[in-house]
Protein backbone atom coordinates (compact mmCIF):
# COMPACT_ATOMS: atom_id res chain seq x y z
CA UNK A 1 0.00 0.00 0.00
CA UNK A 2 2.62 2.50 1.11
CA UNK A 3 4.56 1.93 -2.07
CA UNK A 4 1.73 2.39 -4.47
CA UNK A 5 1.13 5.35 -2.30
CA UNK A 6 4.46 7.00 -2.74
CA UNK A 7 3.95 7.94 -6.24
CA UNK A 8 0.81 9.76 -5.80
CA UNK A 9 2.12 11.69 -2.67
CA UNK A 10 5.06 12.30 -5.60
CA UNK A 11 2.85 13.75 -7.72
CA UNK A 12 0.26 15.86 -5.38
CA UNK A 13 2.87 17.17 -3.09
CA UNK A 14 3.91 20.39 -5.49
CA UNK A 15 0.27 21.44 -5.79
CA UNK A 16 -0.39 20.88 -2.19
CA UNK A 17 2.77 23.09 -1.05
CA UNK A 18 1.83 26.06 -3.42
CA UNK A 19 -1.47 25.94 -2.80
CA UNK A 20 -0.80 26.08 0.83
CA UNK A 21 1.62 28.99 0.35
CA UNK A 22 -0.86 31.22 -1.96
CA UNK A 23 -3.82 30.50 0.42
CA UNK A 24 -2.45 29.93 4.15
CA UNK A 25 0.71 31.68 4.29
CA UNK A 26 3.73 30.81 6.43
CA UNK A 27 2.65 29.82 9.61
CA UNK A 28 4.56 26.53 9.39
CA UNK A 29 4.00 24.51 12.04
CA UNK A 30 0.20 24.60 11.50
CA UNK A 31 -0.35 24.54 7.96
CA UNK A 32 2.76 21.62 7.52
CA UNK A 33 0.06 19.52 10.10
CA UNK A 34 -2.83 20.43 7.90
CA UNK A 35 -1.16 19.73 4.08
CA UNK A 36 0.56 16.49 5.21
CA UNK A 37 -2.52 15.33 6.78
CA UNK A 38 -4.61 16.11 3.76
CA UNK A 39 -1.78 14.74 0.99
CA UNK A 40 -1.58 11.79 2.94
CA UNK A 41 -5.44 11.91 2.97
CA UNK A 42 -5.84 12.38 -0.97
CA UNK A 43 -3.26 9.72 -1.67
CA UNK A 44 -5.30 7.13 0.48
CA UNK A 45 -8.46 8.13 -1.76
CA UNK A 46 -6.96 7.87 -5.18
CA UNK A 47 -5.43 4.66 -4.39
CA UNK A 48 -8.42 3.04 -3.23
CA UNK A 49 -11.03 4.33 -5.47
CA UNK A 50 -8.89 4.99 -8.67
CA UNK A 51 -5.73 3.21 -8.73
CA UNK A 52 -6.60 -0.14 -6.79
CA UNK A 53 -9.63 -0.69 -9.02
CA UNK A 54 -7.52 -0.02 -12.31
CA UNK A 55 -5.12 -2.52 -11.11
CA UNK A 56 -7.81 -5.20 -10.71
CA UNK A 57 -9.03 -4.63 -14.26
CA UNK A 58 -5.50 -4.82 -16.03
CA UNK A 59 -4.48 -8.24 -13.95
CA UNK A 60 -7.63 -9.75 -14.60
CA UNK A 61 -6.90 -8.47 -18.83
CA UNK A 62 -3.45 -9.83 -17.58
CA UNK A 63 -3.97 -13.14 -17.04
CA UNK A 64 -7.14 -13.81 -19.28
CA UNK A 65 -4.33 -13.10 -22.20
CA UNK A 66 -1.56 -15.47 -20.70
CA UNK A 67 -1.08 -18.53 -23.24
CA UNK A 68 0.21 -22.17 -21.41
CA UNK A 69 4.05 -22.53 -22.05
CA UNK A 70 5.46 -25.83 -23.35
CA UNK A 71 8.24 -26.82 -21.38
CA UNK A 72 11.00 -27.23 -23.70
CA UNK A 73 12.75 -29.74 -21.13
CA UNK A 74 12.12 -32.99 -20.31
CA UNK A 75 10.49 -33.48 -16.90
CA UNK A 76 9.47 -37.20 -16.80
CA UNK A 77 11.10 -39.21 -14.14
CA UNK A 78 12.47 -42.10 -16.31
CA UNK A 79 15.92 -43.02 -15.26
CA UNK A 80 18.65 -42.25 -18.32
CA UNK A 81 20.14 -45.49 -19.13
CA UNK A 82 23.35 -46.17 -20.33
CA UNK A 83 24.18 -45.05 -23.94
CA UNK A 84 21.35 -42.19 -23.89
CA UNK A 85 22.86 -38.71 -25.57
CA UNK A 86 22.74 -36.07 -23.19
CA UNK A 87 21.81 -33.09 -25.57
CA UNK A 88 22.08 -29.55 -23.75
CA UNK A 89 20.57 -26.60 -25.97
Amino acid sequence: MFADMSYIVYLLHPTVLLWMNDHLGRDRILYDVIGTTFLLLASVAIWQYYDRPINRIRSRWVNSRKKPVESPVDLSLEPARRGDRCSIS
